[in-house]
Protein backbone atom coordinates (compact mmCIF):
# COMPACT_ATOMS: atom_id res chain seq x y z
CA UNK A 1 0.00 0.00 0.00
CA UNK A 2 1.72 3.63 -0.74
CA UNK A 3 1.24 6.47 1.06
CA UNK A 4 0.04 9.23 -0.70
CA UNK A 5 2.49 11.72 1.01
CA UNK A 6 5.52 9.45 0.07
CA UNK A 7 4.37 9.10 -3.08
CA UNK A 8 4.09 13.21 -3.50
CA UNK A 9 7.75 12.98 -2.41
CA UNK A 10 8.80 10.70 -4.68
CA UNK A 11 7.70 12.00 -7.05
CA UNK A 12 9.34 15.67 -6.48
CA UNK A 13 12.48 13.86 -6.26
CA UNK A 14 12.19 12.42 -9.37
CA UNK A 15 11.52 15.71 -11.20
CA UNK A 16 14.18 17.49 -9.04
CA UNK A 17 16.58 14.99 -9.73
CA UNK A 18 16.05 14.89 -13.22
CA UNK A 19 16.07 18.88 -13.62
CA UNK A 20 19.81 18.71 -12.10
CA UNK A 21 20.88 15.85 -14.27
CA UNK A 22 19.11 18.19 -17.58
CA UNK A 23 21.44 20.96 -16.71
CA UNK A 24 24.38 18.58 -17.02
CA UNK A 25 27.21 16.95 -14.57
CA UNK A 26 30.80 18.80 -15.41
CA UNK A 27 31.78 15.01 -15.99
CA UNK A 28 33.61 13.19 -19.47
CA UNK A 29 31.43 10.15 -18.18
CA UNK A 30 28.16 11.84 -18.86
CA UNK A 31 29.02 12.92 -22.48
CA UNK A 32 26.96 12.02 -25.16
CA UNK A 33 24.61 9.72 -23.25
CA UNK A 34 20.82 10.84 -22.18
CA UNK A 35 20.07 9.84 -19.02
CA UNK A 36 16.38 9.58 -17.45
CA UNK A 37 14.93 9.00 -13.83
CA UNK A 38 12.55 6.29 -14.50
CA UNK A 39 11.27 5.37 -10.72
CA UNK A 40 12.01 7.17 -7.31
CA UNK A 41 11.29 4.76 -4.23
CA UNK A 42 11.37 6.37 -0.79
CA UNK A 43 11.85 4.32 2.46
CA UNK A 44 8.39 5.01 4.83
CA UNK A 45 10.43 7.19 7.11
CA UNK A 46 12.31 9.42 4.44
CA UNK A 47 15.65 8.75 5.30
CA UNK A 48 16.31 6.84 2.04
CA UNK A 49 15.51 6.79 -1.56
CA UNK A 50 16.30 4.55 -4.26
CA UNK A 51 16.69 6.28 -7.80
CA UNK A 52 16.32 4.27 -10.85
CA UNK A 53 18.36 5.37 -13.50
CA UNK A 54 17.76 4.47 -17.47
CA UNK A 55 20.44 5.37 -19.78
CA UNK A 56 20.83 5.00 -23.31
CA UNK A 57 22.90 4.09 -25.31
CA UNK A 58 23.25 1.23 -23.03
CA UNK A 59 26.64 0.63 -23.34
CA UNK A 60 27.05 3.11 -21.28
CA UNK A 61 25.27 2.68 -18.33
CA UNK A 62 27.59 1.66 -16.19
CA UNK A 63 30.26 4.07 -16.61
CA UNK A 64 27.56 7.04 -16.34
CA UNK A 65 26.12 5.49 -12.91
CA UNK A 66 29.51 6.05 -12.04
CA UNK A 67 29.78 9.94 -12.13
CA UNK A 68 26.12 9.89 -10.55
CA UNK A 69 26.93 8.07 -7.61
CA UNK A 70 30.49 10.29 -7.51
CA UNK A 71 28.61 13.27 -7.98
CA UNK A 72 25.06 12.36 -5.26
CA UNK A 73 26.04 14.80 -2.79
CA UNK A 74 25.95 17.58 -5.17
CA UNK A 75 22.68 16.12 -6.85
CA UNK A 76 21.22 15.91 -3.30
CA UNK A 77 22.24 19.69 -2.60
CA UNK A 78 20.80 21.12 -5.78
CA UNK A 79 17.48 18.80 -5.82
CA UNK A 80 17.42 19.72 -2.13
CA UNK A 81 17.12 23.34 -3.16
CA UNK A 82 14.55 22.97 -5.55
CA UNK A 83 12.66 21.15 -3.66
CA UNK A 84 12.87 22.87 -0.18
CA UNK A 85 12.16 19.97 2.55
CA UNK A 86 13.68 20.22 5.75
CA UNK A 87 15.30 16.81 5.84
CA UNK A 88 16.15 15.57 1.62
CA UNK A 89 16.72 11.73 2.15
CA UNK A 90 20.15 9.97 1.17
CA UNK A 91 20.24 9.22 -2.39
CA UNK A 92 21.26 5.33 -3.36
CA UNK A 93 21.69 5.57 -7.56
CA UNK A 94 20.64 1.68 -9.39
CA UNK A 95 20.63 1.25 -13.18
CA UNK A 96 17.29 0.30 -14.50
CA UNK A 97 17.49 -2.25 -17.29
CA UNK A 98 13.52 -2.75 -17.33
CA UNK A 99 13.64 -0.51 -20.84
CA UNK A 100 16.47 -2.72 -22.03
CA UNK A 101 15.21 -5.86 -21.35
CA UNK A 102 11.32 -4.14 -22.33
CA UNK A 103 13.31 -3.64 -25.83
CA UNK A 104 14.71 -6.94 -26.20
CA UNK A 105 11.33 -9.11 -25.98
CA UNK A 106 9.47 -6.78 -28.11
CA UNK A 107 12.19 -7.20 -30.66
CA UNK A 108 12.14 -10.99 -29.98
CA UNK A 109 8.32 -10.98 -30.86
CA UNK A 110 8.66 -8.81 -34.08
CA UNK A 111 10.92 -11.74 -34.66
CA UNK A 112 8.50 -14.42 -34.44
CA UNK A 113 6.46 -14.31 -37.28
CA UNK A 114 9.55 -14.02 -39.82
CA UNK A 115 10.85 -16.95 -37.92
CA UNK A 116 7.61 -19.82 -38.17
CA UNK A 117 5.28 -17.88 -40.55
CA UNK A 118 3.44 -21.69 -40.97
CA UNK A 119 2.11 -20.95 -37.09
CA UNK A 120 1.20 -17.59 -37.72
CA UNK A 121 -2.66 -17.82 -37.90
CA UNK A 122 -4.45 -16.57 -41.16
CA UNK A 123 -7.72 -14.89 -40.35
CA UNK A 124 -8.62 -14.67 -43.43
CA UNK A 125 -12.28 -15.06 -44.42
CA UNK A 126 -12.25 -17.72 -46.72
CA UNK A 127 -10.21 -20.07 -44.84
CA UNK A 128 -11.77 -19.29 -41.25
CA UNK A 129 -15.05 -17.74 -41.68
CA UNK A 130 -16.26 -18.45 -38.18
CA UNK A 131 -13.03 -16.23 -37.21
CA UNK A 132 -13.48 -13.45 -39.36
CA UNK A 133 -15.03 -10.20 -37.77
CA UNK A 134 -18.58 -9.98 -39.40
CA UNK A 135 -18.92 -6.43 -39.78
CA UNK A 136 -23.15 -6.84 -39.76
CA UNK A 137 -22.87 -8.32 -36.50
CA UNK A 138 -21.72 -5.32 -35.20
CA UNK A 139 -24.47 -2.37 -35.13
CA UNK A 140 -21.86 0.25 -34.26
CA UNK A 141 -19.57 -0.55 -36.62
CA UNK A 142 -20.84 1.64 -39.48
CA UNK A 143 -21.76 4.43 -36.64
CA UNK A 144 -20.36 7.53 -36.98
CA UNK A 145 -17.63 8.85 -34.32
CA UNK A 146 -19.11 10.97 -32.03
CA UNK A 147 -18.19 14.55 -31.40
CA UNK A 148 -16.89 15.22 -27.92
CA UNK A 149 -18.73 18.64 -27.86
CA UNK A 150 -22.13 16.78 -28.41
CA UNK A 151 -24.25 16.34 -25.45
CA UNK A 152 -24.87 13.09 -23.96
CA UNK A 153 -27.29 11.12 -24.36
CA UNK A 154 -30.70 11.02 -22.06
CA UNK A 155 -30.19 7.70 -20.02
CA UNK A 156 -33.03 8.74 -17.35
CA UNK A 157 -32.81 9.95 -14.38
CA UNK A 158 -29.73 9.29 -12.02
CA UNK A 159 -29.97 7.17 -9.37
Amino acid sequence: MSVPRVDRISSSLQRAIQQVLTRGLNDPRMDSSMVTITEVDLAQDGRDATVHVSVMPGKHGPRCLGAIKHASGHIRREAGELIRMRALPQLHFVLDERLKRQASVIAALGQIPDLAPDLAPDLSPDLAPDLAPDPAADPSADAAPTDPSAPLRDRGPAK
